[in-house]
């Protein structure tokens, strides 16, 4: 039976893929034997395609000859030991491609690696059993003989690969050194080292010279792409933070400030830098992604760049709400009374899609203060304010205090999507899998071939009981919501339930059935609400992927921000950085909890 390894997705346009979710085949219980896509640059695609071309060859063939081995004795004699060594050669070089990706920082070479090895451990043990067949031990001798006069031949070639050797064009010498070792290698697989020795000699001495730089040219020419790239889209957090500083000062003196060729007033000028504020976390989250992607093959990496990276990021997240609290603050020095309530209220607009973002609830902390301070410009409005936050306080407090006694219930029966995935994907004598009992804390890895972790993780996961966390809409999904990224895993569900009846209470206890509430804490509280952000929500794991984590992060958009959130950028183990996995699963909800209101949804 033929493998699909849906070669078309995998060579999508990376660069106009928008949101990764729906848009790139990743493998999964839908594709068990889809291979990880690569970056939008042809060299990598085209390595890509020739290694799925071997794929395919091979795990054909040996689909192939397991049949024969179970058709009886008449079908295993007519296997042919030829055809064996050229598969031998197919392996061969899906291995030296899987090498080549590797290099250029691509998660699919290691894993590839590990198809290529198990691919071999299953060709060596069909040797074993040939070589017991009567017919196939006649055939060696001649089969050696031809060996020897394919290497004398071949010595010829060996020139030319000393001439390119000499001229440091290590690409085309191995490439042509390789040829010639894999005319050896379709009668050489059949044969033990010894017994070849004196005919690959000639071959192995150039190899030595080649391989070392060979690899380091194209480890060079992939830094190279990197270091263009990074060039051209490396965040600049210091000068978004000076052009927020830029149109507070113009916002005091003015009342508006000239931004990106507008002039705009406070709330918009809010809505502005929030928008900005997304690209610059885009950018942050693929700009580390390329670091990793350095010198894909090697672990004695240089790190300096990431730390520094997350270190400034993680500065700039804190910094960020602060300027923003600025702009407020800015508006407030020299908002009349008159204009006080309508201002006030476009802000809480405007700051609670803010809140919703955000990674944590620093926002209010920051934000609230400075809306106070606008709020203070007209007492008789402050007074309201006052009377507001304490009428509605203490029912956001019981609220919340209720659903979360409701969750705490749950959990028994809905264990963490996280904690669940890490032990329905541990990796043991009898399962592959994704995640090393051994250790644990360096996450998520593929530590066996895609399609054998697939094979044993969706006996253990699929159709089980879970809960996400902290969900937000899914652009372009309309209808569907996703889990914030925790611990390498997240989810995605469709949201159909009918919340009218939840919204309708929850604003009648926030008093806003009769005029827009006055607390950010509130205002945030009805945003979720109507745009359909919850806290947690529980289900049944119905089909899932398994991204690559290097890839997943270079195809973040502006869309992905519900998905990682504003704030400091998801901290990673780095160890085998190359083979890390992340999880993302759909779920089918059984119940929803808003911060506010817990609601079970009836199938």
């Amino acid at each position: 039976m033929k493998n699909s390894f849906g070669l078309a997705a995998l060579l999508v346009a990376l660069a106009s893929a928008g949101s990764a979710l729906a848009q790139v085949n990743w493998p999964g219980d839908q594709a068990p034997h889809a291979i990880l896509p690569v970056r939008d640059e042809v060299q990598n695609r085209e390595l890509l395609a020739s290694a799925a071309e071997r794929l395919e060859k091979v795990s054909n063939a040996l689909a192939g000859y397991q049949e024969a081995l179970e058709g009886g004795e008449e079908a295993i004699k007519k296997l042919k030991p030829m055809d064996v060594g050229k598969t031998f050669v197919d392996n061969s070089q899906l291995g030296r491609f899987a090498k080549l990706l590797a290099l250029v920082g691509e998660p699919a070479g290691p894993e590839l690696s590990l198809r290529h090895h198990n691919f071999y451990q299953q060709l060596a043990e069909l040797r074993s059993r040939l070589k017991q067949l009567p017919p196939v031990q006649k055939a060696l001798p001649k089969a050696l003989e031809q060996l020897k006069q394919r290497a004398k031949r071949g010595l010829n070639g060996l020139k030319t690969v000393d001439a390119l050797i000499r001229e440091k064009k290590w690409d085309e010498a191995a490439n042509r050194l390789f040829e010639l070792r894999d005319n050896l290698d379709e009668l050489g697989f059949w044969f033990e080292g010894a017994q070849v020795a004196a005919e690959y000699e000639p071959y192995d001495q150039r190899m030595q010279t080649i391989q070392p730089n060979w690899w380091q040219w194209w480890r060079d020419q992939n830094n190279a792409r990197i270091d263009q790239q990074r060039e051209a889209q490396a965040p600049n957090f210091a000068a978004l933070l000076t052009e927020v500083e830029e149109a507070a000062s113009g916002l005091a003196a003015n009342g508006k400030a000239v931004v990106g060729n507008q002039q705009l007033a406070g709330p918009d000028l809010v809505t502005y830098f929030i928008g900005r504020w997304q690209q610059v976390q885009v950018a942050a989250l693929r700009s580390r992604a390329l670091e990793w992607s350095r010198d894909g093959d090697l672990e004695g990496w240089d790190r300096t760049r990431v730390t520094e990276l997350e270190k400034e990021q993680l500065q700039f997240s804190t910094n960020m709400p602060k300027a923003l609290a600025r702009l407020i603050e800015a508006d407030a020095a020299r908002a009349s009374a008159g204009e006080v309530a309508d201002l006030y209220a476009r802000y809480l607009a405007v700051c609670a899609p803010l809140a919703a973002l955000l990674a944590d609830e620093a926002i209010f902390q920051v934000v609230s203060p400075a809306l106070d301070k606008l709020a203070a410009r007209d007492p008789a409005f402050q007074h309201q304010v006052t009377a507001y936050r304490a009428a509605t306080a203490d029912v956001l407090r019981w609220r919340e205090r209720a659903v979360a006694a409701a969750v705490k219930a749950q959990r028994p029966q809905f264990p963490a999507l996280e904690v669940f995935f890490a032990q329905a994907f541990a990796k043991d004598t009898q399962h592959a899998g994704l995640v090393s009992l051994q250790d644990a804390h360096n996450g998520p890895r593929f530590l066996d071939p895609i399609p054998l972790v697939v094979e044993d993780g969706s006996t253990r996961f699929l159709n089980q009981k879970v809960m996400a966390a902290s969900l937000a809409p899914l652009p372009g999904q309309q209808g569907h919501a996703v889990s914030r990224y925790t611990n390498r895993c997240y989810a995605i569900l469709p949201l159909q339930a009918n919340l009218s009846a939840e919204l309708a209470a929850l604003r009648k206890d926030l008093l806003a059935d009769q005029h827009p509430p006055l607390t950010l804490e509130a205002s945030a509280a009805l945003y979720a609400a109507e745009q359909g952000h919850f806290v947690s929500a529980g289900g049944v794991v119905t089909a899932y992927e398994l991204p690559a984590m290097i890839t997943r992060y270079l195809l973040a958009s502006e869309a992905d921000v519900p998905l990682f959130g504003l704030g400091k950028i998801p901290g990673e183990p780095m160890a085998q950085r190359f083979q890390q996995a992340m999880l993302a699963c759909r779920l089918e909800p059984m119940w929803l909890a808003h911060r506010y209101f817990y609601v079970t949804i009836h199938k």
